[in-house]
């Protein structure tokens, strides 16, 4: 009985670290899910801004940053002067350090209908988040480059 008992044991336990080898290996890894997250907090910042929703673009700001009043006072300058149209060109995930995680961001902010009184621009920026509820939120922004873009007039 012995002999029987240590070849089944021994096949029992190849199979089971076959089997958690293979789970392991459809997971994505923790970077490629926190850098899904914080795409996804972005993408659901430009959503709400293209629809003007005041509320739902503050949700993806971190309720305890240092600039969260004047962005909300900007945002609602900027939906009563201007209709706008928000698109990020552009998205790389950079890495976390401290709580805080780091993604490099393109964007380009037009006019729906062209009027002249909104220059278009691009920018190049790092976005700075930290978890809220557990939820990645905007921290802050360092803007890095700001390029015109021409008007479609």
């Amino acid at each position: 009985m012995t002999r029987f008992f240590a070849p089944a044991a021994l096949g029992g336990i190849c199979l089971l670290c076959t089997a958690l080898l293979q789970a392991q290996s459809v997971e994505p890894p923790p970077q490629e899910e926190l850098a899904s997250a914080i795409q996804r907090t972005l993408e659901e910042n430009m959503k709400a801004l293209n629809e003007e929703a005041l509320d739902a673009a503050m949700a993806t700001i971190h309720s305890r940053a240092p600039g969260f009043r004047a962005t909300r006072d900007q945002t609602r300058d900027l939906f009563e002067g201007f209709d706008l149209v928000y698109r990020m060109t552009e998205f790389a995930y950079v890495g976390t350090n401290g709580g805080y995680a780091v993604a490099r961001v393109r964007q380009e902010t037009r006019e729906k209908e062209p009027t002249g009184g909104f220059r278009p621009n691009a920018i190049e920026a790092m976005q700075i988040l930290r978890e809220e509820g557990g939820i990645w939120k905007v921290w802050t922004t360092a803007i890095l480059e700001i390029r015109q873009l021409e008007s479609e007039k």
